[in-house]
């Protein structure tokens, strides 16, 4: 069809529906900008006004309710209002339905809460931030069963989400419960899990935590070192034997699973130095160079060597081997040791001592100066609360009128050995 605009009259009525159109689609226009714009402020008022202009829009109803919720000058009524407005406008959000259960809540009708809870959950079932505050909702009111299942559930959606459950519920529920009955059997929810046990020293879900390692097919194995050596550090000897052979077995750390069993791990420096469990551990220090040398008290058999630099004065223990240990129990420990123009008068010697006995020390004879390889001794009784010594390379700082503790020493073929268990009240060092 064609339109002759050939008169002014018509031209003036086509003009006229343009104009009418474009109106009838820039008032919404216009509409929703103007409240964007005041929902942008983010005042009561500006919301209020918002809602004014759009009545029917379900989020901005929804943060009016927030709004009026968490802030204390805040209406109960007009609270509940908003916020049930938002979930008549849109009741497919879940989230709307989860802070209008909030505020039921806090106004104390418990069953309209569980109510609007049950509705959120039909909206979004596996929405995680609902899964987390119906749990909450549910310890609130004391039912711990369904909300650990809802934390299990929530776990296995969003791993990321175990970072959060264990430190606030384990203050309801031993983590050893959490880690048994909740975590579920993946690696991202379980490498949170190990962080958090080491992290907040809950020594008490270590057994079950190395239980559901052992039972993934998945584990995250990556956590074992640090796992391991945090058992170390706590003394926790029995547990930390049974994680350094096992994981040896199944091959998560590197180290050789016969070795592993040998009452002191790499004594002879045959394989390389791992630096954590019950290898040897060499720390940091300014003034010494540590390394692994193919000239033993034998042929073919390695030493561990450390180099002072000539002007060395500080105290130095920082070559470390941790042994596990019965209480009550004789030991002994034999080594070889060289030193090459060694300059401290102290010497240097291995020291054992035992952290469950604090000031207990057994050393072995000093060297110092320069010479061949000789065999030293410690002959050691732990005490009834033993489970773990430590050995360590040790050069004492020289006193002030002394030269620099500077030169070389070298360990070599260190061997650990059970002697049998003490006589009953006995307990000491020799």
């Amino acid at each position: 069809m064609v339109l002759h605009l050939d008169t002014l009259l018509r031209k003036a009525a086509v003009a006229g529906l343009a104009g009418a159109a474009t109106l009838g689609l820039s008032l919404p226009l216009w509409s929703q900008f103007h409240a964007a714009r005041l929902s942008a402020q983010g005042t009561h008022e500006s919301l209020q006004a918002a809602v004014h202009v759009q009545p029917r829009n379900a989020e901005m109803q929804n943060r009016l309710g927030r709004l009026r919720l968490y802030s204390p000058l805040g209406d109960a009524a007009h609270t509940l209002a908003a916020l049930q407005r938002a979930v008549e406008l849109d009741p497919r959000n879940g989230a709307f339905w989860m802070d209008l259960a909030l505020a039921r809540e806090i106004q104390g009708d418990i069953e309209g809460a569980a109510t609007a809870i049950r509705r959120a959950r039909a909206a979004e079932p596996r929405t995680p931030s609902l899964l987390w505050h119906e749990a909450n909702f549910d310890i609130r009111r004391g039912n711990l069963q369904h909300a650990l299942g809802l934390l299990r559930e929530l776990m296995r959606n969003a791993p990321e989400y175990t970072g959060r459950v264990l430190p606030l519920f384990s203050r309801v529920t031993e983590p050893a419960t959490l880690l048994r009955d909740v975590v579920p059997d993946t690696r991202p929810a379980m490498e949170a899990a190990v962080e958090f046990i080491r992290r907040e020293n809950h020594l008490s879900a270590a057994t079950v935590t190395w239980d559901r390692l052992l039972t993934m097919k998945d584990p995250p194995t990556g956590q074992v070192r640090q796992f391991l050596d945090w058992l170390i550090a706590r003394g926790e000897a029995d547990l930390a034997v049974r994680v350094w052979q096992g994981a040896a077995d199944r091959g998560w750390i590197p180290i050789d699973p016969d070795a592993a069993r040998q009452p002191l791990y790499n004594g002879d420096m045959r394989h390389p130095l791992e630096d954590f469990g019950f290898d040897w551990r060499v720390l940091p220090h300014a003034e010494a160079s540590v390394w692994i040398e193919g000239r033993g008290p034998e042929p073919g058999m390695n030493s561990l060597c450390v180099q002072f630099n000539p002007e060395a004065r500080t105290h130095y223990a920082n070559i470390v081997h941790y042994v596990a240990v019965q209480p009550n129990y004789h030991y002994s420990l034999r080594a070889a040791m060289r030193s090459d123009r060694l300059a401290a008068r102290a010497g240097a010697f291995l020291l054992i001592s035992d952290p469950s006995r604090p000031g207990f020390a057994v050393r072995t004879d000093a060297i110092t100066g320069s010479g061949s390889w000789r065999d030293v001794l410690a002959a050691i009784e732990t005490g009834p609360a033993s489970r773990m010594l430590a050995i360590r390379l040790t050069r004492p700082a020289p006193v002030a009128a002394e030269e620099p503790g500077s030169g070389l020493v070298c360990i070599a073929r260190l061997a650990w050995s059970e002697l049998g268990p003490m006589k009953t009240g006995a307990a000491g060092a020799q």
